[in-house]
């Protein structure tokens, strides 16, 4: 059985592939297209994966890069 994908591991992808930082609320409705986020706000749920991950760091208010750090 294949694993699914975290959050975290879908929005770095989607980052590296658009190369430029997005806002949370882009990545979240981008990653709604190819999976489901649970919970009642699934912004504030990606919001969170990112920022308590060291692959992202926000760079403007609500706003993700790719961290240098792996």
């Amino acid at each position: 059985m294949k694993k699914e994908n975290t959050i975290a591991e879908i929005a770095y992808e989607i980052l590296k592939k658009r190369g430029e930082p997005l806002h949370y609320k882009e990545i979240t409705n981008l990653i709604m297209k190819s999976k489901e986020v649970k919970g009642k706000t699934p912004w504030n749920t990606v919001n969170a994966s990112l920022c308590t991950n060291p692959k992202f760091k926000r760079v403007d208010k609500g706003t993700y890069a790719l961290s240098d750090k792996k």
